[in-house]
């Protein structure tokens, strides 16, 4: 009976088997990025009604999504960025239940907070998938300059926050109180 045991330990078991077989047949790298980018493409073209008909909307997120999973760039990137998204939304969960316990739920400092976290967590999921790789503007930039851009995005992002959502009190700007 251990050796069983030490036996479903080390390969998984059977949902661990089922999703190395979907790797394998490119349920990953195909099937998922191209259902993405469809179902995208067509909630926008129908949100936007751009050529009132459904069909010809149809055909135009298919091969749209057909050209996605044509490009092997778009695949690399999609792979790194949803693993990092879920890291990111279990962060933000993490961090919903921790601050449930300081802050009421009634209470408008959750907007900032979800906001500010939101960007965070946004622009970090973003660099862990190599995004900024990708956008290397300088062409000389190397990962101290890509790191310190971001740091300073985010502290303009912190900024604008503050300066959006401060209340405004005989022409003087004052922080809202974080428990207030």
């Amino acid at each position: 009976m251990e050796i069983l045991l030490q036996y479903h330990w080390y390969y998984g078991g059977p949902m661990e088997q089922m999703i190395s077989q979907w790797a394998q047949l490119g349920v990953f790298n195909v099937l998922l990025p191209f259902l993405l980018v469809f179902a995208v493409v067509f909630a926008i073209l129908e949100k936007i009604d751009l050529l009132k008909n459904r069909g010809v909307h149809a055909i135009i997120s298919l091969a749209v999504g057909f050209f996605t999973i044509a490009n092997p760039y778009v695949i690399s990137f999609f792979l790194p960025l949803f693993s990092n998204l879920g890291l990111g939304v279990a962060i933000l969960i993490a961090l919903v239940v921790v601050l449930g316990l300081a802050i009421h739920p009634g209470e408008k400092t959750w907007k900032t907070i979800f906001l500010v976290m939101g960007v965070i967590i946004f622009i970090v999921v973003l660099g862990k998938a190599g995004i900024f790789n990708y956008l290397n503007i300088f062409g000389y930039c190397d990962s101290y300059c890509q790191s310190t851009v971001v740091f300073f995005v985010i502290v303009g992002l912190a900024v604008l926050v503050a300066l959006l959502y401060g209340k405004k009190e005989e022409g003087k700007m004052i922080a809202i109180p974080a428990g207030k």
